[in-house]
């Protein structure tokens, strides 16, 4: 493998305490992402007519997304870049404070998708981080992104923590096609939240930069399961707060002559 470049990303303690308190994963917000993360899988199964084998999600905190796919009988590892304390159910599958780029190249041989939810928004050059991902991890077929949208949601949360940008479709696209890679299919999410947090920056509020877990469980779970089907309701298109993409890489799936990579696809719940 070539020189690495250097890309700390990593949270302060501080940040992560703030981000990622004790019970968190209980939150509406994580309760959808994991089975949106979930459906993406699955939608790959479909389309590729197999299941996928080894999975790494890079930057993964403290684990959250590991475990529920683990849970659900995923082969799902991850890499923190940060020194983050990891619950001792997940210590035999999260490396923390790892940098993803050096773990044994025998793991990395055996990664066929890789997972970067809310990654590269903080990477200065995420073109040249995802090349870099790609040479280290030769025979990943696919990849799942998620992403912040909407630069007019742009505030004091993203610089805190150490955001670049937010995302819109094209750009996306154009990151991961240059990084060797077609976008495949991409949505916003989260639309449901996206007038809330535009009212409240528009009015001056601003957002919470610290989260809380849920005293309500039951309720989280409901609100989770309502934004994880909004999609029944929203056009792709509509604007959310997030964007996830699912990106396969070229050399793994020749192009037809022809071919979009922003055709119409199976729908994604």
């Amino acid at each position: 493998m070539g020189a690495v470049p250097e890309h700390d990303s990593a949270f302060t303690d501080q940040q992560y305490a703030d981000i990622y308190p004790e019970g968190i994963q209980y939150h509406f917000w994580y309760v959808a992402r994991n089975a949106i993360v979930s459906n993406a899988i699955r939608w790959i199964e479909r389309l590729n007519q197999a299941s996928v084998g080894r999975m790494l999600e890079v930057g993964c905190g403290r684990g959250i997304v590991v475990e529920h796919l683990r849970g659900t009988g995923c082969d799902c590892y991850g890499a923190e870049l940060a020194p983050v304390a990891i619950p001792g159910a997940l210590k035999d599958y999260v490396w923390s404070g790892t940098d993803c780029l050096m773990l044994p190249s025998d793991f990395r041989n055996k990664v066929e998708l890789i997972l970067l939810l809310d990654v590269i928004e903080h990477i200065e050059d995420p073109v040249g981080f995802l090349a870099t991902i790609r040479r280290a991890y030769p025979n990943c077929q696919w990849l799942i992104v998620s992403v912040p949208a909407r630069m007019e949601l742009w505030s004091s949360f993203d610089e805190r923590y150490g955001h670049f940008r937010r995302y819109d479709g094209p750009m996306l696209r154009d990151e991961i096609e240059r990084a060797g890679a077609d976008l495949i299919y991409w949505r916003y999410r989260f639309t449901l939240l996206y007038p809330l947090i535009y009212t409240l920056l528009r009015t001056g509020k601003g957002r919470a930069l610290s989260n809380r877990a849920p005293r309500f469980r039951f309720l989280h779970r409901i609100i989770g399961e309502v934004l994880l089907r909004e999609t029944w309701l929203c056009s792709r298109r509509v604007y959310g707060t997030s964007i996830v993409g699912i990106a396969r890489f070229r050399d793994h799936a020749p192009r037809v002559v022809g071919e979009s990579t922003d055709r119409p696809v199976p729908h994604i719940g």
